[in-house]
């Protein structure tokens, strides 16, 4: 069954209505299914049921769902690619597509107001470029309620501890674009935030947060936590006040496989990370973004996602 078309693909056109008629069949090269071509009856265009799909001119489109699965799931390309069937170079081409649809998804989620929220938290991570003498910081935002991830930016940084004298002398210094990153993190943020119920930040204790809040976001009101320390001869165990982003930060290091703490897979380029990020935002937040039936223009359809529950004693 083939959705029939509801638009004219032209933008000159954009004929809607009983604006076609057919004109035969093609056969798609993945699975060699006929799917109808059409005609427009006011501009003359030829196109298919496949035109205004977001996958439109794709010789593999079956493989994007595995893919999208595998890459989240601490698999590197080289295990997708023998786990699909296709080549590495597949692989990182779809990956490329993917995080295209992923933040498309993600900005229709922010404009519909679908992340809304009166609290998020937030926080850095770090993992590294091709060598921990060239490390990268993560920032990332979180809706406490659901866990849905608002936003995450990579940023460079100079190496730091018992690495530094090596870091410099063999990469020299690296821009550090950390108050950048969680700027622009914080800037997202603030298109999420509730009318009229403000927002409340939770976060550790590092110094240059409130200032950038504040600067951003009017009002806000700042939660500083300390980190909190598991002990053994506890016999309570603490609660933690930051266990929402604390979780989406562990899943991180456990679901992609450059960011584990200690692999071979590192990461080659910010930028592939910056596109890993945001299939995983996709993927935490429940956005259908490989279904070949949705049409370029279709609205996000995403999980209900369940509200987080802080265990006794979770880190």
């Amino acid at each position: 069954m083939f959705t029939q078309p509801l638009i004219c693909p032209n933008p000159k056109c954009l004929a809607t209505g009983d604006f076609y008629t057919k004109n035969g069949y093609f056969k798609t090269k993945h699975n060699h299914q006929p799917n109808p071509r059409y005609e427009c009856r006011r501009c003359g265009m030829e196109f298919s049921s496949h035109s205004l799909r977001a996958n439109k001119g794709q010789s593999r489109p079956d493989v994007n769902q595995e893919i999208f699965k595998w890459a989240c799931s601490g698999v590197p390309i080289s295990r997708i690619a023998e786990n699909v069937g296709v080549t590495q170079k597949t692989v990182a081409s779809k990956l490329a597509w993917l995080a295209k649809q992923a933040e498309r998804f993600h900005e229709k989620a922010i404009v519909s107001g679908e992340l809304n929220t009166s609290y998020i938290q937030i926080d850095e991570m770090e993992t590294y470029e091709h060598t921990r003498l060239k490390p990268l910081s993560i920032s990332i935002a979180v809706r406490v309620k659901t866990g849905q991830i608002i936003d995450m930016k990579v940023a460079t940084m100079n190496c730091h501890g018992p690495l530094a004298a090596l870091s410099q002398k063999k990469y020299g210094l690296r821009k550090d674009t950390r108050k950048e990153a969680n700027g622009s993190v914080i800037e997202t943020v603030r298109r999420v935030v509730n009318t009229g119920s403000g927002l409340t930040v939770g976060c550790d204790s590092k110094s240059s947060y409130p200032g950038l809040i504040k600067n951003v976001i009017q009002g806000a009101s700042i939660q500083t936590h300390l980190v909190v320390k598991e002990s053994y001869e506890d016999t309570v165990k603490p609660t933690d006040p930051l266990f929402a982003i604390n979780l989406i930060c562990a899943k991180l290091r456990s679901d992609l496989a450059p960011l584990a703490r200690k692999t071979w897979v590192t990461t080659k380029s910010p930028e592939k990370l910056r596109q890993l990020l945001s299939i995983y935002i996709a993927w935490n937040n429940g956005y259908d973004i490989c279904s070949n039936t949705n049409l370029v223009d279709t609205p996000v359809k995403s999980k209900k996602p369940k509200s987080l529950k802080n265990p006794q004693g979770s880190m």
